[in-house]
């Protein structure tokens, strides 16, 4: 078991599925859910799952549904000790509408209290618990003083899931810290400001990540690394319930893969694992998610 500090965000979710494509200026027929999401707690969630010891850093407001969404976290296995409550903020939300197959389509963000982990929060608050971690994992939507600040002062492998292409600028400049990044293909053009995959895969490991886990959607992943290894990784089987939390999923693997000594292929192998068995399930974290099932 390692211990992990997992940094970045949650969501109040809410999500609008609708029955058949919409076209601009339509509205139509379809369903409405609402469910806690984000990066930093999906992957924090999964890594938990997969029998690690985890410490989720993330901000929220100091509303009820704050608390009790922390609450829930801790309920769930997480160590939200050096979470933090910004006092007159709400809880983060996140407002998606997805396509008919269950893919993001567009987002709207409310995010204003993760505006608090910045450099000064992380010096004034978490320099104890995170010098006594073994990996740290990085969400995209932190605050660009915050990466900045951890990348420069961590010498423990760093993980980075850049969360949307909009964060490209701030985790550029971070790149050479990094053990492994994850990205998707629309997040790799932007890293790279390359429209072409090989391309924007060389930009990037030109940069400095240990190794580059890219994600292709139906394409399977692509892998590299800083010693020329490369691997090509198929999707696995997936009757297809939830797209969403699949690429957190993949993250959370790719970091458990690393840190217990698995090859570049196996780490590749399990984050499509994870994959499938994320895509599989109606929830945003699989409950049956496990390590022995990713070997």
């Amino acid at each position: 078991m390692h211990r992990i500090a997992v940094i970045g965000s949650i969501y109040r979710e809410y999500c609008g599925a609708p029955l058949k494509p919409l076209t601009a200026g339509a509205s139509g027929d379809g369903s409405i859910s609402t469910a806690i999401s984000g990066g930093g707690r999906n992957i924090a969630r999964n890594l938990h799952q997969l029998g690690e010891d985890v410490i989720f850093i993330t901000a929220v407001g100091a509303d009820p549904d704050s608390f009790s969404i922390m609450e829930e976290c801790e309920q769930a296995g997480l160590n939200t000790d050096y979470a933090v409550s910004v006092s007159g903020e709400h809880m983060p939300k996140r407002l998606l509408i997805t396509s008919t197959n269950g893919t993001m389509e567009q987002a709207v963000y409310d995010r204003h209290a993760l505006r608090a982990l910045n450099r000064e929060f992380f010096l004034m608050h978490c320099m104890d618990a995170l010098s006594e971690v073994d990996a740290i994992v990085l969400d995209g939507d932190l605050p660009a003083d915050g990466l900045q600040f951890l990348a420069d002062t961590f010498r423990i492998p760093l993980f980075c899931d850049p969360g949307s292409p909009e964060n490209a600028g701030k985790i550029r400049p971070i790149l050479s810290k990094l053990h492994a990044i994850k990205p998707d293909l629309n997040e790799a053009f932007a890293l790279s400001a390359s429209r072409e995959r090989d391309s924007a895969v060389d930009r990037i490991m030109k940069m400095g990540p240990g190794s580059l886990f890219l994600s292709q959607a139906a394409n399977g992943m692509y892998a590299v690394n800083q010693n020329g290894q490369s691997v090509q990784t198929p999707c696995k089987p997936a009757f297809l319930e939830n797209a969403l939390g699949v690429g957190d999923a993949m993250t959370a693997a790719i970091v458990w893969g690393c840190l217990n000594g698995l090859s570049l292929s196996q780490t590749a192998e399990a984050a499509m694992r994870a994959a499938s068995m994320t895509a599989s399930s109606r929830e945003n974290i699989n409950p049956d998610l496990s390590a022995a099932k990713l070997r």
